[in-house]
């Protein structure tokens, strides 16, 4: 069987349902369910399914976690819950509504709910030590943590406020009449530990995902050099270069989460994008990411890049302008296609 990505409509955030097939096994992987206003619609689908074999929360921005965090306590007082397996680092710092029909009124936040399911349901497995480094071997796909650090993982391990607020790197820029050789070239803000909404996305966890027919990464919002290391030793592996089906770009597109050096690793013609264009003072994609996509020193022109959109493409631009031209798809050699639903196409 042919292993497939679905990639929800969860407006300005992520979420995934991975399709995974490896030999005569299959997996359901869920990777973050997008913010409140998706919530319902991502749980819904979520509760299609009669058991997910692991869901990964990559970090708790509001935009990754709602729609787990409804799923989850939707299905508290199941007989047998429906997850046999959950990696959340950020369990400890997400807090739980638990209203009158739930057994554990005490919970407030959902590393509370998770040591409840493990004490009801032998067998289920929460895993919060989740850092780069670690190959796991399951029986429907091979995942290789590329970030976060164990050092990261230390720092977000102490009390700090992290509010959701957008980052100055996410206000819009008009790039629209700006030419893309320019826009390749521009200076990337480097993160910061001492910045909460960075230390949170620099937390993110990020995956090399391998299931039959399909290799590849999930960035959730981490920084190209957070994942520098691990992700050159997965490149040396393979000649120095990773060949992948597909990458799911870091922070909806966010011109500071993509780096020349980043893709310099890797061998990718398809990238997906999922925002609806973004929320408040937050536009994605931005320009200068698809100008670093299309002219990072060692792409090839001849082999066609598609940038995968799952909106529509109208809805994208009115709110952060033109990404590509006509001329400029012709020139780069690249094809945005919006309103996607699932990888492979």
């Amino acid at each position: 069987m042919q292993s497939y990505i679905e990639i929800l409509k969860a407006c300005h955030g992520d979420a995934f349902v991975v399709h995974a097939y490896k030999g005569d096994n299959t997996g359901i992987i869920v990777i973050d369910g997008g913010p409140d206003q998706s919530r319902i619609a991502v749980n819904r689908k979520l509760s299609s399914f009669q058991c997910i074999d692991l869901m990964i929360l990559t970090h708790y921005d509001h935009d990754h976690i709602s729609g787990i965090n409804t799923y989850v306590s939707q299905h508290l007082n199941d007989e047998i819950f429906p997850i046999k397996e959950v990696w959340a680092n950020c369990a400890k710092s997400i807090s739980i509504s638990a209203g009158s029909n739930v057994s554990f009124t005490e919970a407030s936040t959902l590393a509370d709910v998770l040591e409840d399911v493990k004490k009801r349901n032998n067998g289920f497995l929460w895993r919060s030590d989740v850092v780069c480094g670690q190959w796991h071997h399951l029986e429907y796909a091979d995942i290789y943590v590329i970030g976060p650090s164990s050092e990261i993982r230390e720092k977000c391990q102490l009390k700090y406020e992290a509010e959701t607020k957008t980052d100055v790197s996410d206000v819009k820029n008009d790039n629209s009449n700006k030419k893309l050789e320019g826009l390749a070239k521009n200076f990337k803000i480097k993160p910061s530990v001492s910045n909460p909404h960075h230390l949170v996305n620099m937390d993110s966890i990020a995956i090399l995902l391998k299931c039959d027919g399909i290799k590849a990464l999930f960035l959730g919002d981490t920084f190209p050099c957070v994942i520098a290391d691990h992700l050159k030793i997965l490149a040396d592996s393979e000649g120095g270069k990773l060949k992948l089906d597909v990458v799911k770009m870091s922070h909806h597109g966010s011109r500071n989460n993509v780096s020349n050096e980043m893709l310099d690793m890797l061998d990718c013609n398809n990238y997906i994008v999922s925002t609806n264009g973004g929320m408040g003072n937050s536009y994605h994609p931005d320009r200068e990411s698809i100008a670093n996509l299309l002219l990072h020193p060692n792409r090839s022109k001849d082999i066609k890049l598609n940038v995968l959109l799952n909106y529509r493409m109208d809805e994208i631009e009115n709110r952060v302008g033109c990404l590509l031209t006509k001329e400029e798809k012709e020139q780069y050699n690249c094809e945005l296609i919006d309103n996607i639903s699932k990888f492979p196409l």
